[in-house]
């Protein structure tokens, strides 16, 4: 018993003698999916494309094409991650959003 309360006066005064600072902002690092987000600014000139022009520009790119979301519904997706990939949402016809993975 006596151990116990020398342990939690050892734990009060070690805590009450330290400072924390906590930074208004909190930078983190970019996970693997925003870091290739950032390296695919080249991606909007898919918006407003349709889907054949689309596919050949990817195509042309090197990328796979996938269409995630057609007039406002999800498609059936795996979840591995493939920055090669461009992912679009799709709105009558025309591509109207674009994001890697």
């Amino acid at each position: 018993m006596k151990s116990i309360v020398f342990l939690i006066a050892v734990i009060a005064l070690y805590g009450a003698n330290k400072s924390f600072e906590i930074p208004d902002r909190v930078q983190r690092p970019l996970d693997k999916r925003q870091a290739d987000q950032k390296k695919s600014k080249g991606d909007a000139d898919f918006i407003g494309l349709t889907v054949a022009k689309a596919k050949r520009l990817a195509k042309a790119r090197g990328l796979l094409f996938r269409a995630a979301f057609i007039d406002g519904k999800a498609q059936l997706l795996d979840d591995d991650h493939q920055p090669k990939r461009v992912n679009v949402t799709i709105v009558k016809g025309r591509i109207t959003k674009t994001y890697r993975g």
